[in-house]
């Protein structure tokens, strides 16, 4: 059975603070699965005169995305578990969340050890680095990972079209923490540029 639930509980500053980081990451792991896809698909051409080839550069962003998308469902003391906010601040979406931790926790074990193995963490053991690579290639566990890929993606979208409501005070936390300027907050940034050339 996947993990379900939180794995700590959050004040309310906290959980902003933790959704920050959380949106931060997503908007990395949002533009490498673009990029992979684009690649891909043929939609984005590898220059004329690149070393890599269309296929490697496809193998070499997939690892790249598998790695980020493992640190979703990391759980030791070091890191953000992105369920804790979200459970602790979007109340309305909890059904939706639950779906999608659970989506994520079911490629647990595919993604963590690939990103163990093959991705920053390489193992020099060459059976057990080929072993995560083959797990990943299997096409049960393949198609698992990407649906479960664009069920959080899905998410992060209503996430972000419901902040401004639930979270209020985010913009302002965002010019406290000095990251309202980032991609991942440039509707936040646009704003505040438009209300000061007004003089507000």
């Amino acid at each position: 059975m996947p993990w379900t639930g939180t794995r700590k509980i959050l004040d309310r500053e906290s959980a902003i603070n933790e959704y920050v980081l959380v949106r931060m990451r997503a908007e990395e792991f949002g533009a490498l699965d673009y990029l992979l896809k684009a690649i891909k698909d043929g939609r984005m051409a590898v220059p004329e005169n690149s070393p890599y080839s269309r296929e490697s550069m496809t193998d070499i962003l997939r690892t790249c995305a598998i790695t980020w998308f493992a640190s979703f469902t990391d759980r030791d003391g070091r890191t953000i578990y992105p369920f804790d906010c979200l459970l602790a601040l979007f109340d309305r979406l909890r059904p939706q969340i639950i779906n999608v931790q659970r989506h994520l926790e079911s490629c647990h074990s595919t993604v963590h050890r690939f990103r163990n193995n093959v991705g920053p963490h390489f193992n020099c053991d060459l059976a057990v680095h080929i072993a995560a690579r083959t797990q990943l290639q299997n096409l049960d566990n393949y198609f698992d990972v990407i649906s479960a890929i664009g069920s959080f993606r899905r998410l992060i979208d209503d996430l972000k079209a419901d902040e401004a409501s639930i979270i209020p005070e985010l913009p302002t936390v965002l010019q406290k923490l000095g990251v309202m300027h980032l991609p991942a907050f440039s509707q936040y940034y646009k704003g505040a540029l438009s209300a000061t050339a007004k003089g507000w």
